[in-house]
């Protein structure tokens, strides 16, 4: 049978005063978590993810996104069906200016949410193999 994912969403600061949506989806005894940055001009919710769930951590710089009023269902999720069939740990983030991002976009204000959210993942991630998708 397949394993169930747990999905959840939140945000990291950034150094240059940000804040930056992050969602995970957690696939029970994964290995492997892969930290995707998505493509240009586009964000995670045009890729179907949600805020379906808050995140908790023991970690300041968290802070819950409020509760999508109608989450998607997840068999329909990108994320949720990429976790599955590769067997990991799915974390995804939007830029600054990008969907629930705060700010606008700047390559100065990139380089300063891809850090924050590796940071984040490095520390907090259930499982020691970190993967990265640009």
């Amino acid at each position: 049978p397949r394993a169930n994912v747990q999905a959840s969403a939140t945000y990291v600061d950034t150094r240059r005063k940000q804040r930056v949506a992050l969602f995970h989806f957690s696939v029970p005894g994964a290995y492997h978590t892969l930290l995707w940055s998505h493509g240009n001009a586009m964000d995670i919710g045009e890729m179907g993810a949600a805020a379906p769930t808050p995140m908790t951590s023991s970690r300041s710089h968290f802070v819950p996104l409020p509760q999508h009023p109608h989450p998607p269902r997840p068999q329909v999720l990108f994320f949720v069906q990429l976790a599955l069939e590769a067997g990991v740990n799915v974390v995804a983030y939007d830029y600054s200016g990008y969907g629930a991002s705060s700010g606008s976009p700047s390559e100065s204000d990139i380089y300063a949410d891809v850090l924050a959210v590796y940071e984040c993942v490095a520390c907090d991630a259930p499982c020691p193999r970190l993967l990265v998708f640009a």
